[in-house]
């Protein structure tokens, strides 16, 4: 290690409860090669680069029992702060679980969800413009694939991560920034041109500061759908894991509409939406109530 990185830990104690598989699951299916690194070896194991104030850096969660540990290497020691706000808000430890099942668990319909995944989370973030970016490159491609365009995007326009700077092997590069990605040309980047033309629109609004992800939800959002290619989904999704929304509901997401016919929920956008509102200030929970329960098979009496 050389003089210029500076090793941190800290201990974050977890709610209970706290549903930690799905979450890591979540996030390991996700994963952007290069920028992140998951793996299970008894607890799970949660690292990526990070850039930070005073420069670039990586954490590394490591989940035990009901403790998540976090070690760090910095280019700075003043970013220490900003490290471990990253990981908190990975983990997205607020509203608390047992406040959001208690809500679900008062009606009939999802009494059922809360029991089978107690402490069920919706994952946060730790680069609010990546997952910007990440929410659009995954716009009607699988995940895996819009993981791999991800990791090519950091390779060929993000900075290397230097090697005493990675807690892990597997971390190479910083993703590239709203600044380095305002200014790529849409038509070079490896993906549909369209899909390219809105990653640097919102880039650029980023940069620009004409957006902020950490602002009002509700306002964020409504700025999302004003930029070209960014539709209520896509925005919905990064007000969700960005802005920790807790009360958004993808009533358009196909999984979403299949896994409320499978529970015998309305299943049009309309309809589930209005039936939502019961749900509310914790829909967003619901959203990941039912993708967790179609993704597990899960029905009413099995």
């Amino acid at each position: 290690m050389t003089a210029r990185a500076h090793r941190f830990r800290h201990s974050i104690e977890l709610p209970s409860p706290y549903d930690t598989d799905r979450l890591m699951g979540f996030l390991a299916s996700r994963a952007i090669p290069g920028v992140e690194a998951v793996a299970r070896d008894g607890g799970w194991r949660y690292a990526r680069s990070l850039r930070l104030p005073g420069g670039a850096g990586s954490l590394l969660i490591r989940t035990e029992g009901r403790r998540a540990l976090v070690t760090g290497l910095l280019s700075e020691r003043a970013d220490r702060t900003a490290a471990v706000q990253a990981a908190t808000a990975v983990l997205n430890l607020r509203p608390a679980p047992a406040e959001v099942d208690a809500a679900f668990a008062r009606h009939p319909d999802t009494r059922p969800l809360v029991a089978r995944r107690p402490g069920l989370r919706v994952p946060g973030a730790a680069d609010a413009a990546e997952l910007a970016v990440r929410a659009i490159v995954g716009q009607q491609i699988s995940i895996a694939r819009a993981s791999a365009a991800c990791g090519a995007l950091a390779a060929e326009h993000g900075e290397p991560l230097p090697r005493e700077l990675a807690v892990d092997p597997g971390l190479t590069h910083l993703f590239p920034s709203a600044r380095t990605l305002r200014a790529a040309n849409p038509t070079r980047l490896r993906m549909p041109r369209a899909r390219g033309a809105a990653i640097v629109g919102v880039a650029d609004a980023l940069a620009e500061g004409r957006i902020d992800l950490g602002a009002d939800p509700v306002a964020v959002r409504r700025q999302l759908v004003a930029l070209r290619g960014i539709g209520p989904w896509t925005a919905g999704y990064i007000s969700m894991r960005v802005g920790q929304d807790a009360d958004v509901l993808l009533e358009g997401d196909l999984i979403v509409r299949r896994s409320a016919a499978e529970l015998g929920m309305p299943d049009t956008p309309r309809e589930l939406s209005a039936y939502a509102e019961q749900f509310a200030p914790y829909r967003s929970y619901l959203t990941v109530h039912l993708w967790a329960a179609y993704t597990s098979g899960y029905s009413p009496g099995m």
